[in-house]
């Protein structure tokens, strides 16, 4: 997430990076801003979805393991681990309608 931290050493950076720089250009500074917190923004959504996405592939291999157990008659397999990610139902609408590696806004 964006927060004013972030927003804090960014502008520091490109401050910095505007007086090293001997074209003293606003409009610039102010593209370089923009487009460093749309970064850090994509970032965020592609951490997001990789929750999502860690969760699913483990409720995967927890429901074939569960397949195989009640076919083989063996023991069950844990499911403290699913228990533990427990994904609040607005992340799971993330992940109905995006995939790991591109994420729509």
């Amino acid at each position: 997430m964006i927060n004013r931290k972030l927003i804090r050493v960014k502008i520091v950076q490109l401050t910095y990076a505007y007086y090293q720089n001997g074209h003293h250009n606003m409009d610039t500074a102010e593209k370089e801003l923009l487009f460093s917190l749309s970064k850090a923004y994509d970032l965020y959504n592609y951490l997001l979805g990789l929750i999502v996405a860690i969760t699913q592939e483990e409720r995967r291999r927890v429901d074939i393991a569960m397949r195989r157990a009640e076919r083989e008659r063996g023991r069950r397999p844990r499911l403290s681990v699913l228990r533990s990610i427990s994904l609040p139902h607005s992340w799971r609408r993330i992940s109905s309608s995006t995939s790991l590696w591109r994420i729509k806004r």
